[in-house]
């Protein structure tokens, strides 16, 4: 089973995942509401918001699955952090960087795989909002999903804060982006 390539900015990505405090933090209602509504949309059984640790993926978000990690080494997610696209696995049965992948072999015997990229304001890939299926699908290959999740630019104002507001956060990338303070004048 190939790993995932590791993203060049790997060391600064790390430190950015790590600055918003989330890993190993308790269950948030909009990160629920998220990955609930990902499994609505897409009509899967199984849904997650992934984030992408050295070792690890960690599931802020769940359903259908009990688990709350897997080893990055056997992530499909961290498939998307070196080149921060959405990534669709038809079936992973058939695709030879998942055929052989404990998790396609075995619990929770992954065929399908669906997953956008969530991207800090500085750029860097934490994880994903992720769908997963034990049949294959196609009905997600034909369509133009979205190349990233980021919680500054997609997510309605509403369901941004958890992430973007949290202690720590890395500024935007551009200095163009709106302040949600209200101004001092």
């Amino acid at each position: 089973m190939p790993s995932a390539p590791t993203p060049p900015n790997e060391p600064s990505r790390l430190a950015t995942l790590h600055r918003y405090s989330i890993l190993d933090s308790l269950s948030e209602p909009e990160f629920d509401d998220a990955s609930a509504l990902a499994a609505l949309i897409c009509g899967t059984p199984v849904s997650l918001v992934s984030l992408i640790d050295q070792d690890r993926q960690w599931f802020k978000a769940k359903v259908g699955i009990d688990i709350s990690e897997t080893p990055r080494s056997q992530s499909f997610c961290a498939h998307t952090l070196a080149d921060s696209r959405t990534l669709i696995v038809p079936d992973a049965q058939q695709d030879n960087r998942f055929a052989d992948n404990p998790l396609v072999l075995g619990d929770p015997n992954i065929r399908f795989y669906a997953g956008a990229p969530i991207v800090a304001p500085n750029g860097h890939v934490l994880g994903t909002v992720c769908v997963l299926d034990t049949q294959p699908a196609f009905f997600l290959h034909n369509r133009s999903p979205p190349s990233k999740l980021s919680p500054a630019r997609s997510w309605p104002s509403s369901k941004r804060e958890p992430i973007s507001s949290r202690t720590g956060a890395p500024p935007p990338r551009s200095s163009k982006a709106k302040s949600s303070q209200p101004s001092a004048a």
